[in-house]
């Protein structure tokens, strides 16, 4: 990712650090056995830190202690700036030496204690470097969480320039989780955005990390084509660590292509770049590809060295699957030498860095591996003492046959068990899910019916009051006052609806609602309905429309009339609210065995997907907030027609207006 590399610091600026650290040190601790001011000494502390935020004394090893004991003192002064710096600088020093265990491990503990005292300073300082170093020590979920953080917080500070990077962490930890569609994406974003502020170096090392990506596709030549155009300028812009581990990659290729020559002539170059720059980890994984080199020839005594070598280097380097990559070529190594113990064991240590990492089918196919070398190796024993001793050989063949068979029952009882948990996990996780999102909805709409009753009922109360505050004035004209009185009674009205409606669904609710049924006409019905209209003052309210009854046959039902006009009364409320000029109809009509009430308008409509939502309690149809209401109309008119053995629907057309029914059993005198 980025040069971790710096020149060697000269002697000179060596005896100044040391100086340095004992006048620290000395000051220090005269600071603390002559109590001086607090304040002084957390600025003696902050001094520190800038000097020690300078890259080259970093790189330093003797700089580590001066940086614990600061780091200790700003503990003892509970001086939590001190303690943020101090930990991300160490964190840093380990950076730089590639150590990604301790990296991370101080470069989280600043972090944490950084983001409360300014967030914004402390991820622009700490961000960059905890991404990738999440990737680099294998942590590949909180890599992504955070990285992802990170790319929000530039972009809404419109902090465009390092994008690039950030793109490229992204994309390296897609790749290593084998998301290869999602890696090429953030690997080209990487690219453009690389070019776009003039950073050309790392330009090269994003084309060489397409062609890693490529490579895993085991699509050979648009790989090497790729590697060969990032390599040249990351030597060119002095990305040459960079260009060292590149050259790994392409001899990597041409081993693959069978071709040792190109294999060895591309790894003799990488030597020569990790030399340049004391690169650790391109080191190590020069050492590991000379290793699968001699091994493709056989030479295994020279593969074996070459990978203790690069073995030494990933453990310093905190590489762990890197690392688990050479414990598998070491433990293939012994195996070609005949030395199974050791080769059991090299493959136990691959095996417990990758179990947290891969997947069942991959750990499955490691434990089968196991398994089979194992048996080779039981069988080479056999084979040791059919020379020895003759007589022995038909029971020791029955003891290791019945071992193998119990062992493939219990490993194929142990995969199936597996699987089984993960399907019974994924149904649970699932359930659970699904549980909670609907607990979230319910309290979402709990929360706006409580905001929306709020607002109907102090709505028309402000009116009364407002009103009733008027109607004592003395020069009121009797215009003046039969319109106060209106509204009066129209306020009084609304507030009266919107407590008819609370009590309504909790009788309704708890099933203590009382059905009157009767004998009437349903022509006389609706000439009625026209005069409970007026008596509301509907049509006050509806001037810029025109109503239509449509007149009915004068059948003769059996049913509960007080809530007949309760639904149609909401249909009709419904349409006056969403229809701003136009005609409402209300009328009836037999249907087979039906009756069939509706009110019909020319208003807005309502969406399709909204037509399934709109007869449920605390939900409404339109969310422009250019109508009231409180979402219990159409629910409480759903439960008053099962009452009555009916139900109610719309139809809709966006734009061009709706039609809401009512439908109950047609039942006259001679059914009752």
């Amino acid at each position: 990712m980025r040069n971790k590399r710096f020149k060697y610091i000269p002697f000179n600026s060596i005896v100044l650090l040391l100086l340095l650290f004992l006048f620290a040190s000395a000051n220090l601790n005269e600071n603390n056995t002559d109590s001086i001011n607090l304040a002084k000494e957390k600025q003696y502390i902050d001094n520190l830190v800038i000097e020690y935020n300078n890259r080259q004394l970093l790189q330093l090893d003797t700089i580590l202690p001066l940086l614990v004991y600061i780091n200790d003192l700003s503990e003892e002064l509970n001086y939590k700036k001190g303690i943020a710096e101090t930990n991300y600088l160490i964190g840093n020093f380990y950076d730089l030496r590639s150590i990604g265990d301790s990296s991370i491990k101080y470069y989280l503990k600043g972090w944490e204690l950084g983001k409360e005292l300014n967030y914004n300073h402390y991820i622009n300082k700490f961000g960059e470097f905890i991404a990738e170093t999440f990737w680099e020590t294998g942590n590949y979920y909180e890599g992504l969480d955070f990285t992802k953080t990170i790319i929000d917080h530039y972009t809404n500070l419109k902090y465009t320039n390092r994008l690039f990077y950030l793109y490229d962490v992204l994309a390296l930890i897609y790749r290593d989780l084998g998301d290869f569609n999602s890696a090429l994406d953030y690997f080209n974003k990487s690219y453009e955005q690389s070019i776009s502020v003039k950073q050309f170096g790392f330009a090269g090392t994003t084309l060489t990390n397409i062609g890693a990506l490529y490579l895993q596709q085991k699509e050979y030549k648009t790989a090497l084509e790729y590697y060969e155009r990032g390599v040249v300028e990351e030597e060119k812009y002095g990305h040459i660590a960079y260009a060292g581990r590149s050259y790994v990659s392409i001899a990597r290729i041409y081993l693959e292509l069978e071709q040792p020559d190109r294999t060895e002539f591309y790894l003799n170059k990488a030597l020569i770049n990790n030399t340049k720059t004391n690169d650790m980890i391109g080191f190590s994984r020069t050492y590991k590809a000379f290793g699968e080199l001699h091994s493709f020839k056989k030479q295994y005594k020279e593969a074996f060295n070459h990978l203790k070598k690069s073995e030494e280097l990933a453990v310093k380097g905190g590489k762990n699957l890197v690392l688990a990559e050479i414990y598998k070529d070491i433990s293939d190594t012994y195996e070609h030498l005949e030395k199974y113990d050791s080769s059991l064991i090299y493959l136990q240590k691959y095996l417990e860095i990758y179990q947290s990492k891969i997947d069942l089918k991959k750990l499955t196919d490691l434990k089968r591996f196991e398994y089979e070398l194992k048996v080779e190796k039981n069988n080479s024993r056999v084979k040791q003492i059919e020379l020895d001793k003759q007589e022995t050989k038909y029971s020791l063949l029955i003891v290791i046959v019945a071992l193998s068979i119990v062992a493939m029952i219990l490993f194929i009882s142990l995969y199936f068990q597996s699987i089984r948990s993960k399907r019974q996990l994924s149904k649970i996780n699932k359930a659970l899910e699904k549980a909670s999102n609907k607990a979230e909805e319910s309290d979402e709409l709990k929360s706006q019916f409580l905001k929306n009753i709020s607002h109907e009922i102090r709505t028309p109360l402000n009116g009364i009051v407002g009103f009733s505050a008027m109607i004592t004035e003395e020069d009121l004209e009797e215009k003046e006052l039969k319109d106060i009185q209106f509204y009066l009674q129209k306020n009084s009205d609304e507030l009266l609806s919107t407590i008819d409606n609370i009590v309504d669904i909790a009788h309704l609710t708890s099933n203590q609602y009382i059905i009157l049924k009767e004998h009437f006409y349903i022509s006389d019905f609706i000439k009625d309905f026209n005069i409970f209209l007026k008596e509301k003052a509907i049509y006050q309210d509806a001037k810029h429309l025109t109503f239509d009854f449509i007149e009915t046959s004068n059948i003769e039902v059996y049913t509960d009339k007080n809530i007949i006009s309760k639904i149609l009364f909401q249909f009709v409320s419904n349409a006056i609210a969403h229809t701003k000029n136009g005609m409402i109809s209300i009328g009836v009509e037999t249907i087979d065995s039906q009756i069939k009430f509706f009110v019909k308008d020319t208003g807005i409509g309502i969406e399709q997907q909204k037509i399934k939502i709109i007869f449920s309690a605390f939900r409404q149809g339109s969310e422009n907030n250019l109508t009231r209401g409180n979402g219990l109309g159409l629910a409480i008119a759903n439960h008053l027609a099962k009452l009555l053995n009916g139900e109610i629907g719309v139809e809709s057309t966006l734009k061009k207006g709706s039609t809401f029914w009512l439908a109950i059993p047609n039942v006259n005198k001679a059914d009752s």
